[in-house]
């Protein structure tokens, strides 16, 4: 896989746009009302799954109220998409030991309430969790993208669990080697604060509309 120099960015930042794995940068594209570029990533990962077309938001203040447990957990966004369905992400920017045993935690509390039936009503049937980290979290893998799918039958929702761990910066594409939408999200988390223009890469809607939110203030 080739790499170049844009693929290799330096400090300090030079471009014109939001470093979107920056706590600021994450949850002012990310986390807004209505989650349009979070679904749009979340559409990357798990594509073609019809249920993401009735993505809903999900005030996280109102979430963390009627489900109080899991707010010690840590997490940077929580919304539903189709009925019985949950999404969390986290972002860190730095290496932290627990990074993943927070995220087993979130998985293991929103399992138990699908698999004990006194709470199954309320459990899910369809659980996200995806984690964003931008330092490499397992030496010795290539992949970038960690990604497993499990289906529990015995579950009383016929529970469906995606885990995903994107390694940032393991991710050293070149622009003409972007293949999938996954792959100019990535491309974005990493290089997006050294552009100074939008690459004829992203020219569909969704990342025109991108470009212009992310523009750094004059």
């Amino acid at each position: 896989m080739n790499t170049t120099a844009a693929n290799q960015p330096v400090s300090p930042h030079k471009g014109r746009y939001y470093d979107l794995m920056s706590h600021f940068g994450f949850e002012k594209i990310f986390n807004q009302d209505g989650y349009k570029y979070f679904r749009a990533l979340v559409d990357a990962i798990c594509v073609g799954e019809p249920w993401l077309k009735n993505f809903r938001y999900t005030n996280v203040f109102e979430y963390v109220k009627t489900q109080k447990p899991i707010q010690v957990y840590n997490y940077d966004i929580s919304c539903n998409a189709d009925p019985k369905t949950i999404i969390t992400a986290e972002r860190l920017g730095y290496k932290d030991e627990k990074f993943s045993s927070r995220n087993s935690a979130r998985l293991a509390w929103l399992m138990a309430r699908s698999f004990d039936p006194e709470v199954s009503v309320t459990g899910y049937n369809r659980i996200i969790s995806l984690n964003i980290a931008n330092f490499v979290e397992w030496e010795g893998r290539e992949e970038y993208v960690d990604f497993s799918r499990m289906a529990f039958s015995d579950s009383p929702l016929a529970t469906v669990v995606w885990e995903v761990t994107i390694e940032v910066p393991k991710f050293n594409k070149t622009l003409e080697e972007l293949d999938t939408d996954l792959d100019k999200w990535i491309y974005l988390l990493r290089n997006m604060p050294y552009l100074d223009k939008r690459p004829a890469q992203f020219d569909a809607p969704i990342f025109k509309e991108l470009f212009e939110e992310a523009r750094l203030p004059r």
